[in-house]
């Protein structure tokens, strides 16, 4: 499967990501039923190179029912790449690769990155994201300044799709 009939099968599923309110169950069954189909090059591409949030949304939900520590180096490289909306989602994820799957994080990975683009969204994921693998104390702040997404929901999201499917 390529990136336009993954996109084309899945249509817009991925708008239930980016708050994790409504009709995630229903997208994630229409973004599960082609799973086994998308390779993990594509998944990395999507989540390296995707045009927008959207592809590097559905990168991310694809990568994470995958295993998220296999797309470890693609979410730090999407992290670098990524704006707006896919700030927080990518920084939760993030979190599951060190937190659980024994991903190896060093500061410099994300020292580059400016805290205070997307009105601080940046360093609002930062903060969390540190929080949640034990490096800093709990930001004061649980929702992004930008686009209202609340960190704890993403991680407990993307803790529970972590490695959901296999690809057998």
């Amino acid at each position: 499967m390529d990136e336009r009939e993954l996109l084309a099968v899945t249509g817009n599923a991925y708008d239930a990501f980016i708050h994790l309110r409504d009709a995630v169950d229903e997208s994630l069954a229409k973004i599960s039923a082609c799973a086994r189909r998308v390779s993990d090059s594509l998944i990395a591409q999507l989540l390296q190179e995707g045009d927008s949030w959207r592809e590097r949304l559905l990168g991310l939900v694809l990568g994470a029912m995958r295993g998220i520590d296999r797309f470890y180096n693609s979410l730090i490289v999407s992290l670098h790449k990524t704006g707006g909306i896919t700030i927080v989602p990518i920084s939760a994820a993030l979190a599951v690769a060190v937190r659980d799957c024994g991903c190896q994080y060093d500061r410099i990975l994300t020292a580059s990155l400016d805290r205070d683009r997307w009105d601080g969204e940046i360093g609002f994921a930062l903060d969390w994201f540190h929080h949640s693998i034990g490096i800093s104390d709990s930001p004061q702040e649980s929702v992004g300044p930008n686009y209202g997404q609340d960190y704890s929901k993403h991680l407990s999201f993307y803790t529970k799709l972590n490695g959901s499917i296999t690809t057998g």
